[in-house]
């Protein structure tokens, strides 16, 4: 009877210590993780709900760069086709080569800003991206296709992008950003939900661009803007509008594995890129000009995401989005 005891009380002990190691293994979850770059009290939260998410989109990239007398043309270009298809083309400037996109080092406040920037080099780079530029300036790409002959002149532009946005929807992105207007800290998230099947991996990358800059720019037809050219350099226009001009790439050129392939049909997927720091100027303040030359630095209030998804293999890209972020 007392050995029978024994074991009753051994086997509850036992049952005991099991239960309590079940509870030391599974520790309380905390709270979410808070990023502490963004303070609540300054914050902005934007998304592109009202931006027609589930509608294909297409990525126009515009290779261009202040000195080149040409692009102004492929600039017309772009805008027109964003005109004609509302919300569906999206548009991304970069501002390549030390010839076409070089500083002036005269003693004029004429081509002083530096639109360069580390992602546009990269992917006009033969090693590390498309070698754009090597065909001549103006080029672009429309969602990367072609490959391996990305570069496409601005006259096909039309064309290829009537064709992309006839193509079916292959993911919708929805996109949320927060942004601290005293810090000038960007949060960046994406949801992906892919609406085709993808056979490989998919990445994606955020880029920040920057609208209304007043600056010089060569342009070699008279008869656009005749009452904006220098007297002295009439090829020169002294208020030429740029746009979409590329800041950088908050998460890198190549991006970030978003979801490895393949991928089915209503899959998701959702990335965060945080705390990126908007503290670029366009050049830097020279005292040698006459008038001293202020450079100009970013205006948040002309700031947008966007943000693009591409095939990690054929580097195609599969949906774009964009939207400001204030």
């Amino acid at each position: 009877m007392l050995s029978s005891m024994k074991k009753i009380i051994i086997s509850f002990l036992f049952l005991f210590l099991i239960t309590a190691c079940d509870k030391i293994s599974h520790p309380v979850q905390g709270p979410p993780k808070i990023f502490d770059c963004i303070d609540p009290l300054n914050q902005v939260i934007k998304t592109n709900a009202n931006k027609n998410p589930d509608q294909r989109k297409v990525l126009l990239e515009d290779f261009t760069g202040h000195y080149c007398p040409n692009c102004p043309r492929a600039a017309k270009v772009a805008e027109t086709l964003m005109e004609q298809n509302p919300g569906n083309v999206i548009l991304l400037a970069h501002h390549v080569t030390t010839t076409y996109a070089k500083i002036s080092t005269d003693t004029t406040n004429k081509f002083k800003e530096n639109f360069m920037n580390d992602a546009s080099n990269d992917w006009d780079s033969p090693k590390t991206g498309f070698g754009v530029s090597g065909a001549g300036l103006p080029q672009g790409m429309v969602n990367r296709i072609g490959n391996p002959n990305f570069a496409q002149a601005d006259s096909k532009w039309a064309s290829l992008v009537s064709t992309e946005l006839n193509k079916p929807l292959v993911a919708r992105l929805d996109l949320e950003t927060t942004y601290d207007l005293v810090s000038h800290y960007l949060i960046a998230k994406v949801k992906a939900t892919f609406k085709q099947a993808v056979a490989h991996n998919v990445n994606v990358v955020f880029v920040l661009s920057q609208d209304s800059i007043v600056a010089c720019q060569k342009d070699n037809n008279p008869l656009n803007a005749p009452n904006d050219r220098d007297p002295d350099e009439p090829q020169t226009r002294l208020n030429f509008h740029f746009n979409h001009i590329t800041i950088n790439a908050m998460n890198g050129a190549q991006g970030e594995v978003l979801k490895s392939g393949p991928i089915a049909i209503n899959d998701t997927a959702s990335l965060t890129s945080s705390c990126f720091l908007l503290n670029k100027c366009f050049g830097a303040d020279n005292a040698t000009t006459f008038p001293p030359y202020k450079a100009f630095c970013i205006d948040d209030r002309y700031v947008s995401l966007v943000a693009f998804i591409y095939d990690a293999d054929t580097k195609e890209v599969l949906q774009a989005e964009t939207m400001r972020i204030r």
